[in-house]
């Protein structure tokens, strides 16, 4: 479990009243003792059991996405410390899933592998200057009938 929590006011719109219920369900939902379910959530907030959990989240649908996307990058560290620690012992067990699951939390945190494209072109003499050679754009005959080739061909098979 985790031990980094929210500030309770960090994702919530300026201007927007939230009652105290909505707010404790906020907080609620990103304590690491109800693991993000909702009902847990719910019943920690005060909400009754005949309230659906849809009617709650989509009012606070932007709150809890600025939440989940905070918790990521909170623990975006943490990953990447596995990920290290798959280099030392990368035979250790669950080691693939480690990977795969610190890899998930890394993007979804915005911490991406960066790709390069690296374009080289040789010049005229050989050597390999970086200079290129940029091509006009294609003229377009509008004159030309594709369909007058076909018709040439049929009567080209036709006639053998």
């Amino acid at each position: 479990m985790s031990s980094i929590s929210i500030p309770e006011e960090y994702g919530l719109k300026k201007g927007r009243e939230y009652s105290d219920q909505q707010l404790a369900f906020l907080d609620a939902l990103c304590a690491p003792e109800n693991e993000g379910n909702v009902r847990r959530a719910m019943d920690a907030a005060g909400y009754s059991r005949t309230t659906r959990p849809y009617v709650v989240m989509s009012s606070l649908r932007d709150e809890i996405v600025e939440r989940t996307q905070l918790m990521m990058a909170l623990h975006a560290p943490k990953a990447t410390q596995k990920l290290l620690s798959i280099l030392d012992d990368p035979t250790s067990l669950g080691a693939k899933n480690l990977l795969a699951a610190t890899k998930e939390i890394l993007d979804r945190a915005g911490v991406i592998k960066q790709e390069r494209l690296e374009i080289k072109g040789a010049g005229a003499d050989g050597a390999n200057n970086g200079a290129m050679f940029i091509l006009p754009p294609k003229l377009v005959n509008p004159q030309r009938d594709d369909d007058d080739d076909d018709a040439n061909y049929a009567n080209d098979s036709a006639a053998e």
